[in-house]
């Protein structure tokens, strides 16, 4: 499935690391993953710094299991993974890092282990403040080096952190398989996840379940859709985005977003434009509101609300939050931003596939030269081609991602740049096709550019050139043609905000 000549291909792309990789690995596969669709050239590096490249016709979302979403979503996370203490795992660490107390969070991390021993006081935050200490910090580094016998210390004995810093330098893959094997010293080897996260934390108990593939995959698809992370900036304006974002039923939908697909400095103008309209409805909405417009939970209250909002709805959503004087207009406001949300650009679409994918349903990876043996060993062993880029120079990293061309998918090329997604925006009917308006728009605008530039370039010069010779001989402008103007006067989206940006930056994007 190659891209055509001069199109950008889009691609499914999963960014992960080397410790997922093998705790999912001996768990039996990836519970619903978040995959990335992303277009050639278009960076996407976070989450991992390994990128794994899905073969399209595995996250086709004409395969009902195989979801997709027209935006990052804000789809379920996995739950964490915990483990349970053993006896005395407390004392038994106290002791072993007594040397290394003043490098820091060594108390914290035996008040862990001692709430991890009882059932009751087993949560992801305990059993995080336990295994992040032994991802890195000053405390597991130097204990690190002083059982290799490396010198850390100064004249007078006390360990100096200049040098641990020093001697730690490209030791990265020996350290994380030491530190691993220490972490197990101290916890029992059953893995579970807590599955009533929501359990009032004073009289509830967790429930732990066993931390497999299939367990953690059944109870994530209980919570599939949109918006269903949880913690701080969850009612935001990225929020509200994913709250818009709207299902994708095959790859020809998908190809039919590629447009909105931009870089992250033109998301970040469409990501500040849309935040100031969100305050600026939120000042607005101040004069209707029957509560404490001042309190600091007011624009949380503002976004949920947004959030929960539909097309149906939109009156009794305002009441439902203490909105009852909004007036019609202000109400139209609300949609008329709500539209502007689903129309904005993205850094990436997102597959979500409801169910557990396994690491042979990729067919190539993207690695930092200095990846471990053993994680390499187990992308080649599903039959992966693995690719290495350097960790360095972060540009390196999408440019071997786009070497994959044979996964890339895109729809054909067309016109000056986007001619064929103009004529495709309208359906059969005649009506419009909503998943098509906003790339119809980029690509009539993007025509404008090229045929404004075209124009310059040539009817123009050759006329100027005429007149001044005093001839009437003129060429006619490519604007002028019907079928140009056809291909480059838009209209594809409403008139509002979200056409005049998609024009106006789209404008900026011209390629001459």
């Amino acid at each position: 499935m190659g891209v055509a000549s001069g199109v950008r291909g889009l691609l499914f792309a999963h960014n992960t690391s080397p410790q997922r990789l093998a705790r999912e690995a001996q768990m039996g596969g990836a519970p619903m993953p978040s995959i990335g669709v992303t277009k050639e050239g278009v960076p996407f590096d976070n989450f991992g710094d390994i990128t794994l490249i899905g073969d399209p016709k595995n996250f086709d979302p004409s395969v009902r299991a195989n979801k997709a979403f027209s935006s990052d979503a804000y789809t379920v996370r996995a739950p964490s993974p915990v483990q349970m203490a053993k006896k005395d795992a407390y004392k038994q660490f106290g002791d072993d890092f007594a040397e290394y107390k003043d490098l820091g969070a060594t108390d914290q991390v035996k008040y862990a282990l001692e709430a991890l021993e009882r059932k009751g006081g087993v949560s992801e935050s305990n059993f995080n403040d336990f295994s992040k200490f032994f991802e890195g910090g000053p405390a597991i580094k130097a204990k690190f080096l002083d059982e290799l016998g490396v010198d850390i210390r100064d004249a007078s004995g006390k360990i100096d952190r200049r040098k641990v810093n020093e001697q730690f330098t490209g030791r990265d893959a020996e350290f994380n398989q030491w530190s691993s094997q220490q972490a197990q010293k101290y916890v029992e080897p059953e893995t579970y996840f807590i599955s009533n996260p929501d359990r009032d934390y004073v009289t509830g108990r967790p429930k732990l379940v066993e931390y497999t593939a299939d367990n953690v995959a059944n109870w994530m698809a209980k919570r599939g859709g949109k918006n269903q992370e949880s913690g701080l900036g969850q009612t935001g304006v990225s929020a509200q985005r994913a709250s818009e974002s709207r299902q994708l039923k095959s790859l020809d939908d998908i190809k039919s977003l590629r447009e909105s697909v931009v870089d992250e400095e033109t998301l970040d103008l469409a990501k500040q434009a849309t935040e100031n309209k969100f305050f600026d409805l939120a000042e607005r909405l101040k004069g209707a509101y029957k509560y404490d417009s001042d309190s600091f939970r007011y624009l949380d209250e503002v976004g949920e609300m947004i959030i929960g909002m539909t097309d149906r709805n939109a009156v009794n959503k305002l009441r439902e939050f203490g909105f009852e004087d909004a007036s019609p207009e202000l109400v139209q406001e609300i949609q008329d931003y709500r539209k502007m949300l689903q129309d904005s650009p993205v850094g990436y679409m997102e597959s979500k596939p409801e169910r557990v994918v396994q690491l042979d349903e990729y067919v190539g990876a993207v690695v930092p030269e200095n990846l471990d043996a053993q994680t390499r060993g187990l992308l080649e062993d599903a039959g992966i081609e693995v690719k290495t880029y350097d960790p360095d120079v972060p540009k390196t990293r999408t440019a071997t991602r786009d070497t994959f061309q044979s996964q890339m998918f895109s729809p054909a090329a067309v016109g000056a740049t986007a001619g064929l997604l103009a004529t495709e925006a309208v359906t059969p009917a005649g009506q419009l096709n909503p998943l098509l308006a906003v790339p119809a728009e980029v690509g009539s605008a993007l025509n404008e550019a090229v045929v404004g530039t075209l124009d310059f370039l040539g009817p123009d010069t050759i006329n100027a050139i005429s007149e001044l010779s005093g001839s009437e001989f003129r060429v006619p402008r490519l604007s002028e043609q019907e079928l140009v103007r056809r291909y480059t006067q838009g209209g594809y989206m409403d008139q509002g905000y979200g056409r005049d940006f998609v024009r106006t930056a789209t404008g900026l994007l011209q390629p001459f």
